[in-house]
């Protein structure tokens, strides 16, 4: 709602779609991330966020804590697309001015994660999965939550 009491201008289904579409892909990839620590907690290698990647040394105690500590990170990845999906479909479509506040910080994280897997590894295709969609989503919603001044006639 606005300061005035009247909902933002009607939202774009388009835009609702795009940030559910970046919602679901979060969704999907913390649970594609978790299958292989759900699968070898025993072993040596360790599928990361990264790619495959074999951490060979590593004592068995520590390849578990990296596997736990990627189970968590997917958790709160898993968690912010099933907010943003959330918010998506009930009070952004309403058009609330909080709910495009809401997720422009979803944006914000889903293009800082594609900074860090750049520095990491160089694999800029994440900005698709975590970053495109929603982005795309709010540029196109922005018209309607911040309509700008009416255009006064001349006298």
């Amino acid at each position: 709602m606005e300061a005035k009491g009247r909902p933002a201008g009607r939202v774009s289904k388009y835009a609702i779609g795009l940030v559910v579409a970046g919602g679901v892909l979060w969704v999907v990839g913390a649970v594609t991330t978790v299958i292989p620590h759900l699968r070898c907690f025993s072993c040596g290698a360790l599928f990361g966020t990264s790619g495959a990647r074999g951490l060979v040394g590593y004592p068995t105690e520590a390849a578990r804590d990296l596997a736990w500590a990627d189970i968590f990170a997917s958790l709160f990845i898993a968690t912010g697309g099933i907010l943003a999906i959330a918010i998506a479909l009930n009070a952004f479509r309403k058009g609330e001015r909080w709910a495009w506040y809401a997720i422009l910080v979803f944006v914000i994280a889903g293009l800082l994660n594609t900074v860090l897997d750049q520095l990491e590894w160089g694999g800029w295709f994440t900005i698709v999965f975590y970053g495109l969609f929603p982005t795309l989503g709010l540029l196109l919603a922005t018209k309607s939550f911040f309509p700008g001044k009416p255009k006064v006639a001349p006298s």
